[in-house]
């Protein structure tokens, strides 16, 4: 492998801290790129559902759960073999709740009281004290400040970021307060410090850090990702899809362990890899998909245009797990019709059940 890239200073000191994060701002926002791309092509809506279910399971295995992607999928449907069990259920509320926040603007998800309601719908007087902290952190949002913006100073805009992204996870690590509300408070008054000159993806990275630092919703730990996605997208970085994140913690959390008691900047880095790790695995679920797409479709050639085949194709794509039920919900038919469908796919699925009932199939 070769050598991390360093920064060289007029000083002649080595910055290589700020090198690992261009090379990781750069990787990153160059698989953000191609994914939203791809997502707005005809597969794309499929390949968003799958990520959906991935990103779901990703969460809870991150923090020491264990959801099945199938079992997931079948309790989606309503379909389940068995009785959910918590971590199912809670998987599934977030898995709901990513759906939801995805039909919001970004204005509306990050106004006053937008998260508590999401989280707590019954919970009105606490959401109007929410709703007003928020407003008094959040008076500083309009207030833009410069970024990086002289080539003629690259070297020193650097060096200044890079001590300003110290210095906001280390107000992120001052935070310390039990209350739900004000840190949620003072996460939304930090967003509102970090310049809006520097990159988008910067930006949402410095803020998945201080989310994680200051961890304002235990429970609803994945309205980082959620918010930090909004802020992304009110600054036009995202058009068709919103960044995954939990499924590149999980495939980082194999080899590297987020750098907890280093500095902030690395800490970024690392947020910054989770990113281009969780839009790299879709980019290759959308290779995967594209292909096994196209060797399905060959079976619709010749056929009728009354039939339900290309329906069956497009529920395959937008679920990682079908069943004779979900075909026959959707196209409004009978099950021994839909596994009918099924059987004239031949070998583009792949039965996973391994049962005689209850099977299920993936594409």
């Amino acid at each position: 492998m070769g050598k991390s890239p360093e920064i060289q200073l007029g000083s002649g000191r080595r910055l290589e801290p700020i090198g690992l994060l261009l090379a990781a701002l750069s990787a990153a926002d160059d698989t953000v790129s191609r994914l939203d791309e791809l997502t707005r092509l005809p597969l794309g809506r499929g390949l968003i559902g799958r990520l959906e279910f991935q990103e779901a399971c990703a969460w809870v295995w991150n923090r020491g759960g264990l959801v099945h992607l199938e079992d997931l999928a079948l309790h989606d449907a309503s379909l389940d073999v068995r009785s959910p069990d918590h971590e199912l259920a809670t998987t599934h509320s977030v898995l709901r709740r990513w759906r939801r926040t995805g039909r919001l603007k970004a204005e509306d998800l990050l106004s006053a009281g937008a998260v508590a309601r999401l989280v707590n719908p019954r919970g009105a007087g606490r959401s109007k004290a929410l709703g007003d902290l928020m407003s008094l952190a959040g008076a500083e949002t309009s207030r833009v400040r410069s970024g990086l913006s002289a080539p003629a100073a690259l070297n020193e805009e650097l060096t200044e970021a890079a001590t300003e992204i110290d210095a906001l996870i280390e107000r992120a690590e001052a935070v310390s307060t039990d209350d739900d509300g004000e840190a949620l408070a003072e996460w939304f008054a930090l967003e509102a410090e970090v310049p809006t000159g520097w990159p988008a993806l910067l930006r949402g990275a410095v803020l998945l850090e201080a989310w994680t630092t200051i961890d304002p919703m235990p429970r609803h730990s994945h309205m980082g990702v959620v918010l930090v996605n909004a802020v992304l997208k009110r600054a036009g970085r995202l058009r068709h899809h919103r960044v995954h994140v939990e499924a590149g913690r999980r495939k980082l959390g194999r080899d590297v362990r987020r750098p907890a008691d280093q500095s902030g900047l690395r800490r970024t880095v690392w947020q910054l890899r989770a990113v281009a790790a969780a839009e790299t695995i879709g980019l290759s679920e959308y290779d995967r998909l594209s292909l096994a797409r196209q060797v399905v479709s060959r079976h619709l050639v010749g056929r009728r245009s009354s039939s339900h085949l290309g329906e069956v194709i497009d529920l395959f794509t937008e679920i990682p797990i079908v069943t004779a039920e979900m075909i026959a919900e959707r196209c409004r038919i009978s099950q021994q019709a839909a596994r009918g469908l099924i059987s004239q796919l031949g070998s583009g699925v792949v039965e996973v059940s391994g049962r005689a009932r209850y099977r299920a199939w993936r594409l």
